[in-house]
């Protein structure tokens, strides 16, 4: 099935963040029968973030794309590069940006996984992965998604 019907949303400030967050979806949510709530490709300019903020009945696995992010882990600040993988599991908090001095857009594949009452998963900190997969290819972007799925 080919996907022809995209929606792109725009957010002010989201979750109290700087700037607005470009918010592309690659499928619609109801396709997984509201399994998840949302995946899609962000986008934030040179000074955007996405403020910091608690993960409630949902789950986050971020795959950078391109651009350099600044990225707190429940508190814990680092640099998130092509090719690197975050999760931030239900109960845990981040907050992800691009640098105001960037030269170039932060792109970003987020899968928003809502929460399974018969998961045995309680506790999993979030994570940081060197070069899962080749940060240019789409395809391997889309295969890591649907292995955490």
């Amino acid at each position: 099935m080919l996907v022809t019907d995209r929606k792109t949303d725009y957010f002010e400030k989201r979750a109290g963040g700087t700037g607005t967050t470009i918010m592309e979806h690659i499928i619609d949510e109801k396709v997984y029968n509201g399994k998840i709530a949302a995946y899609a490709r962000v986008i934030l300019k040179p000074g955007c973030s996405l403020g910091y903020h608690k993960h409630e009945g949902t789950s986050e696995t971020l795959y950078i794309l391109s651009g350099t992010a600044e990225y707190n882990d429940n508190g814990t600040e680092m640099e998130l590069f092509p090719g690197d993988v975050a999760f931030c599991p239900e109960g845990e908090s981040h907050s992800i940006g691009n640098s105001a001095h960037s030269k170039s857009d932060l792109v970003v594949m987020a899968l928003i996984v809502k929460k399974n009452k018969k998961s045995k998963i309680k506790h999993f900190r979030c994570f940081k992965i060197k070069s899962l997969v080749p940060a240019k290819s789409f395809l391997c972007a889309t295969e890591v998604f649907i292995i955490l799925f």
